[in-house]
């Protein structure tokens, strides 16, 4: 690694796991992101933040601290919490909004954005911002397709580890998240709150040209084409377009 994002390699298109998946996640759950991410931030002796460099490519003997730290957290189910908590609870520096104890001011200063909606840390490809250096380090690998954490399994790669936890539980068949309505099991908690609507029939994400709710981001996507009238899907052989990709298969099986 000499200076560059390290495990360079893009996905089609260039974009990162972390954005194919985060389209079909509520704000809560993208909270629940950025707790992860502040799992990885290591202080400074000048209480200045620097993000903490990890290993777990495949053969790789050594895991990092903030590794072990995220695995714990996400066995403990503490990913459910909103907002995210910093490393310690409790301490003599005080946040005046919610009472909540700190035991370095720097992680005061850290929470108390929440509060503010301050968002100091921006990234100079996309102008996008973030409430601590360590977010903004983990989406930087978007743009730079660094996944540095691989599966042992099958070598598969991703930009966090708790990523990389997830997708293990393909391969050991763990899931942890049950789910209190039904008794279904989930890999991981944001699935699980996917599910849970279902039942709670929570639809957060509306249509703003006509109100209609739905489950997933990814409906509310798909169903805007019928205001925009965008076809996105074209077939190769009659130049026919559709707005799903759905109709696009069933139009090439009954046609072609």
């Amino acid at each position: 690694w000499t200076g560059g994002s390290p495990f360079l390699s893009l996905w089609p298109g260039g974009k990162s796991y972390e954005e194919l998946k985060m389209k079909d996640k509520s704000p809560r759950q993208n909270l629940v992101e950025e707790a992860v991410w502040s799992g990885s931030r290591v202080q400074k002796s000048n209480g200045e933040e620097k993000p903490r460099r990890s290993c777990m490519r495949r053969g790789c003997k050594h895991r990092s601290r903030g590794a072990e730290e995220e695995r714990s957290k996400l066995a403990r189910g503490d990913q459910l919490q909103s907002p995210p908590a910093p490393a310690h609870s409790h301490g003599p520096f005080h946040c005046p909004d919610c009472g909540k104890g700190f035991k370095r001011n720097s992680h005061l200063v850290t929470h108390q954005r929440i509060h503010s909606g301050e968002r100091p840390y921006e990234c100079p490809e996309c102008g996008k911002s973030f409430r601590d250096s360590s977010a903004l380090y983990v989406h930087e690998r978007t743009h730079t397709g660094a996944r540095p954490y691989e599966c042992g399994e099958c070598g598969k790669s991703f930009t966090q580890s708790s990523h990389l936890i997830i997708h293990q539980r393909n391969h050991t068949g763990e899931r942890p998240y049950k789910c209190d309505q039904c008794r279904r099991r989930f890999p991981s908690s944001s699935s699980l709150l996917l599910h849970q609507r279902i039942h709670t029939d929570e639809r957060p994400f509306l249509c703003p040209d006509c109100g209609k709710g739905f489950r997933h981001n990814s409906s509310l996507v798909t169903h805007r084409r019928i205001h925009t009238g965008e076809r996105p899907y074209k077939c190769p052989q009659c130049d026919k377009s559709f707005s799903k990709s759905s109709h696009l298969t069933r139009h090439q099986r009954s046609q072609h």
